[in-house]
């Protein structure tokens, strides 16, 4: 009977062990998908003023004798 227990208490262990490898793992991804989050804020802010600054330039372009 002390076995059993002893071998439970060891695969107790070993789930809190994994349970807390996990919890880091999750932290850490957690981290990257908001930096990546944050990344790609940054760079739909940069393709947003790239468009303005691009139709800028092309309402300075002359029009076509059709109007285009």
């Amino acid at each position: 009977m002390e076995n059993e227990f002893i071998a439970l208490e060891e695969k107790v262990k070993q789930i809190v062990n994994l349970c807390e490898v996990l919890r880091l793992e999750n932290r850490v991804l957690r981290d990257k998908v908001n930096a990546a989050q944050s990344e790609r804020n940054l760079l739909l802010g940069t393709l947003q003023q790239s468009k303005q600054r691009l139709n800028l330039l092309l309402d300075k372009l002359p029009k076509d004798e059709h109007g285009n």
